[in-house]
């Protein structure tokens, strides 16, 4: 008896370590695409002037934005609930994991944000101390994830694990965001924390059997997002960052904006999850599947080497070679092209540089610099952006 009642045992644990596993390839998967979707918007964005608003001027930069940088930000949410939850509670993870967690996202931003500045005096800039200090905050995804996760962390405290009665102390947290207005001119911090919080909570409240219930309503948000987003795109106001113009602004014209926003978000999260867990049964035999589910664990390495590749290298050269030849091939061949190229050259750049965070993550040296990484070997959810 005792033997089968181990036996039983032992499979048990089994068959939850290999949903474990599988839960934790599916979200590898997701974080691919997100961070294909932000390389793909930055090639879109430049491809631009430098001197348009992306999300007026540009179809594809202002569907992918709508959506993206929630999606990453509820995903680094997730990831840091877990992380709490896991070592049993706030009090306890900021004695342990803390420091650890904001070694690993400052080090990164300092690191790279010297590497920025490189890149400005190769193109003729001239760098004061004050830009290196720009530059460092300018990676602003990492900085918001480091002033969120203080925030929650602060907020949790007051916590006793029930939703009702912990989630005022989340909404008093929004308090908070002043830091990023602060730090980032602009109140973005307020939407990336409410994305950010809820990931935590779905890490936190939710068990696993309440999330998969949700599958059943993407005809519903599907419907939805595509009624938000109409509305969103024919708007009679110039779109951009209203947090920029709060004063000069009618209040009807930030209320909508807003709210759009925050609708799009949850809506295009939402069905990019949905989306992907009905695919993954028809792609499990394919080469983009474990290429994805290996290179969605190297999501802060492709983050930031994309800053220098796409955005510091690539476009300021790019746009650079329009300038003399007086003709934008990519934007001005269709809106169909346009698609298609830059889908292309994202995808291109994405394998570029997964190849540029592998040849870094062989050194011990490289990976503590620039990504805080006590090995080249990447550990899983030690800081997932």
């Amino acid at each position: 008896m005792n033997a089968g009642k181990g036996y039983a045992f032992d499979r048990q644990t089994d068959r939850q370590t290999d949903r474990q596993t599988d839960r934790n390839i599916y979200l590898d998967i997701v974080k691919y695409v997100a961070i294909f979707l932000v390389i793909w918007g930055h090639v879109v964005q430049q491809s631009l002037d430098p001197g348009v608003v992306p999300v007026r001027a540009d179809e594809i930069y202002r569907f992918i934005y709508s959506f993206h940088m929630p999606l990453f930000m509820g995903i680094s949410g997730y990831f840091f609930g877990k992380s709490v939850h896991k070592i049993k509670g706030p009090l306890l993870y900021v004695k342990r994991k803390l420091h650890r967690r904001i070694l690993g996202l400052v080090i990164p931003m300092i690191s790279f944000g010297l590497l920025k500045c490189l890149t400005d005096i190769a193109w003729g800039l001239d760098i004061i101390p004050i830009t290196i200090v720009k530059e460092v905050i300018g990676i602003w995804f990492l900085g918001m994830v480091l002033i969120n996760t203080l925030i929650v962390l602060g907020m949790a405290i007051f916590c006793n694990g029930t939703f009702k009665h912990d989630c005022k102390y989340f909404m008093i947290g929004i308090i908070f965001t002043v830091i990023s207005k602060l730090e980032y001119g602009s109140f973005n911090g307020f939407f990336m924390y409410v994305f950010f919080v809820s990931g935590y909570c779905i890490a936190t409240y939710l068990n696993v059997s309440q999330i998969q219930k949700a599958r059943f309503f993407w005809k519903i948000a599907l419907i939805s997002f595509i009624f938000a987003y109409f509305i969103y795109n024919n708007l009679p106001w110039p779109l951009g960052h209203i947090e920029f113009n709060l004063h000069s602004l009618p209040l009807a014209h930030i209320v909508t904006v807003a709210s759009l926003k925050f609708i799009l978000g949850f809506l295009g999260s939402y069905l990019t999850l949905i989306g992907i867990y009905f695919l993954l049964p028809y792609i499990q035999r394919l080469s983009v599947f474990r290429e994805a589910s290996q290179a969605g664990r190297y999501t802060l390495d492709i983050y930031l080497i994309q800053i220098l590749l796409v955005e510091r290298i690539c476009g300021p050269w790019y746009r650079q070679m329009v300038d003399k030849i007086g003709f934008n091939y990519i934007l001005q061949n269709g809106v169909l092209f346009e698609i298609a190229a830059t889908f292309l050259i994202a995808l291109i750049f994405l394998h570029v540089i997964i190849w540029i965070s592998k040849l870094l993550n062989r050194s011990s040296i490289c990976s503590k610099i620039l990504f805080y990484r006590d090995s080249p070997v990447v550990a899983r959810g030690k800081i997932d952006v």
